[in-house]
């Protein structure tokens, strides 16, 4: 399903519901989707994204997928079979705005999307650059930086994404590049590891002891902005082992992989064109400008 198209990145009310059959909302545009794929194909920029467990969209998958940068400026609830205290937690850690039962009331569970939606408003305009960098950032010609950890990671997907038409709809895009070339490549956390320490809760602690040892500590990733002839141009580059980027993008990405998704998702809701180059530690992603 494609929703109405939406050129601002402008918030609109607009929740996708990946799952079982979508309810009725007056007041709320709720509009099912498949899957998380065809989510990210959608022309419009959803205000939050619902994940409801079910055989084919396990739990963990639900905590997996809300951990994506590329659903950075959006508020992600999961809907679970059985809900829990501890289960909400795990939700919060994974990156989820909130875990609710199945079982809500259609007001209850009305009361929990507006909430969410309350929520993204807050979150874009957190992560959103004031309105002076958004028109300065239309003069710029050509910019590098330096970036070591995930704090500078999400300054500068905020500072870059500003830079480009649309940069409410690039953010998250942006921000998947950028981590990972903090987590992948600078820090050496592999797909499958990433998953298995998420779904522990011990991603955060992971990373933070990494940075602090040999050979991670110094290593650098690096980051420049080009304005071309009716383009954006980014490309990262970081000093990790890279990865097979070919068979990542030439293919749908598996929704039970353990990887790809967050690289697919950036490309479709995200960027014009992206590629790698190299090992697969050089990523060059562009935007159209009008």
């Amino acid at each position: 399903m494609t929703a109405p198209a939406t050129t601002s990145g402008a918030l609109h009310p607009f929740v996708a519901w990946v799952g079982a059959r979508a309810p009725s909302m007056p007041g709320l545009r709720v509009a099912r989707f498949d899957s998380v794929e065809t989510v990210g194909r959608s022309e419009a920029l959803p205000s939050v994204l619902v994940l409801v467990e079910a055989d084919d969209l396990p739990l963990e998958e639900c905590l997996v997928q809300a951990s994506l940068p590329s659903f950075s400026a959006m508020a992600v609830v999961v809907v679970v079979r059985a809900w829990s205290e501890a289960l909400s937690w795990r939700g919060a850690q994974a990156g989820a705005f909130c875990c609710v039962p199945a079982s809500l009331s259609a007001d209850e569970l009305r009361a929990a999307l507006e909430a969410a939606v309350s929520e993204t408003v807050g979150r874009r305009r957190r992560l959103m650059p004031p309105h002076d960098l958004r028109q300065a950032g239309r003069c710029l010609e050509r910019a590098s930086f330096a970036f070591k950890s995930l704090d500078d990671a999400e300054t500068l997907a905020v500072l870059i994404s500003g830079a480009m038409p649309d940069s409410a709809r690039r953010l998250g895009g942006v921000l998947e590049l950028l981590v990972n070339a903090v987590e992948h490549g600078s820090l050496g956390v592999g797909a499958i590891e990433k998953r298995q320490l998420l779904l522990s809760g011990q991603l955060h602690a992971e990373l933070e002891r990494r940075s602090k040892l040999a050979p991670y500590a110094s290593r650098v990733a690096r980051a420049s902005l080009e304005r071309l002839e009716g383009r954006v141009r980014l490309t990262i580059t970081d000093e990790g082992e890279g990865f097979d980027f070919e068979k990542v993008l030439t293919s749908t990405p598996d929704l039970m992989a353990p990887h790809g998704r967050g690289i697919y998702l950036a490309r479709a809701m995200s960027f014009d064109r992206l590629r790698y180059e190299g090992r697969g530690n050089v990523v060059v992603a562009e935007v159209d400008v009008p």
